[in-house]
């Protein structure tokens, strides 16, 4: 059933080579990056350091996606020159950038709309290596192979479903985005093309894989596939589920929202398998043998990503320069005290934010 699923519905990701890629990375043996979580408590992402030229960004590991993405902050941060409006900005870096040892060149980012971070890294845009997000160790483990990063789990075939535009209803029609890492995931002992977004907060089953089809997308999976029920609550046009969730290594439970019939302009495929789940497993994705394994984390050692983004707020207090002047320290100071006092009040350490303001 899974292998029918995929090949009535999908392309093979090998025959999604010719998409655009964001770059070409350059590592030689295995790679290991600092791998920090979330700062805000409701946050189950995950986030790397990234280094263009003698600047630092702060990137959000992605599987949702393909791209290098990077908000207009972020670009003009380290000099790239955007091309584009609207919802087509990009930006060439010719400099490329680094994630620790590995080198990534001949870089093409989307300059887009990026909340929490400077932007976000979409690794399976990047072919011919394999990247291991491993909570368990606390790095983003980069190498040629597969067999190099390590995990032992159990490792299942990805797909991908490639860009697509329709029209909906009378409208215009409507871009949906290259989605790289599709895999059949089991809700509730049912086999579902699911897409797997390390990037986004929460997993969610739509509801029109219960019935009726609202509209289709060429290359999309769009099967009607009854769920069994489930308990759970309304929330408007929504309802919050308890659901079976089975895929390789993961086997185990999850809340799971489904939206309602019609409620589908951001989701490509019938299901998202998000951070709310993948943040508690060890995760392969192998881009040369289209594949992705999972393991259950035993521990979660990724850098506390509160205590980094606070010092990176107190550090903003201080003006950098060889000999700033009086005025460039005010004016630093000034500037960050609401930033940072924003983000102690938001982390329990409200009387610390008080004192800050009134300094």
């Amino acid at each position: 059933m899974r292998a029918l699923l995929l090949a009535a519905f999908l392309v093979p990701a090998s025959a999604f080579a010719g998409a655009p890629s964001p770059g070409t990375v350059a590592v030689s043996g295995v790679v290991d990056v600092p791998l920090l979580a979330g700062a805000a408590a409701d946050d189950a992402g995950s986030y790397v350091r990234a280094t263009f030229g003698d600047k630092t960004l702060m990137l959000r590991v992605a599987t949702g996606h393909g791209e290098l993405r990077l908000s207009e902050g972020a670009a003009k941060k380290i000099g790239a020159k955007v091309k584009g409006k609207d919802d087509a900005k990009k930006a060439t870096l010719k400099g490329g950038f680094t994630l620790g040892q590995a080198t990534i060149s001949g870089v093409t980012a989307v300059v887009t709309d990026v909340k929490g971070a400077d932007g976000e890294i979409g690794l399976g845009g990047f072919s011919g290596v394999a990247w291991g997000v491993l909570p368990s160790k606390g790095v983003l483990r980069i190498a040629r192979t597969a067999a190099e990063i390590g995990l032992s789990g159990t490792a299942v075939p990805f797909t991908s479903v490639p860009e697509a535009k329709r029209a909906i209803g009378e409208g215009d029609k409507v871009v949906f985005p290259a989605l790289p890492v599709v895999a059949n995931v089991a809700w509730s002992g049912v086999d579902v093309p699911t897409r797997i977004a390390l990037e986004a907060k929460d997993s969610h089953v739509a509801r029109e894989v219960d019935g009726v089809t609202w509209y289709k997308v060429e290359g999309a999976s769009f099967v009607a596939t009854p769920l069994p029920a489930a308990p759970g609550r309304d929330m408007g046009e929504s309802r919050s589920e308890w659901r079976g969730v089975k895929v390789g290594g993961i086997d185990g439970w999850s809340a799971v929202r489904r939206p309602g019939v019609g409620m589908r302009s951001a989701f490509d495929v019938n299901a998202r398998l998000g951070a709310d789940v993948l943040a508690g497993y060890d995760l392969v994705l192998d881009t040369a043998g289209n594949t992705v394994t999972f393991a259950p984390a035993a521990t979660n050692a990724r850098v506390d990503g509160a205590a980094d983004k606070e010092k990176e707020l107190r550090d903003a207090l201080t003006a950098k320069g060889d000999a700033p002047d009086d005025k460039a320290k005010a004016d630093a100071r000034k500037a960050g005290i609401p930033a940072l006092a924003g983000f102690l009040a938001n982390h329990g350490k409200r009387a610390e934010a008080i004192q800050l303001r009134t300094e």
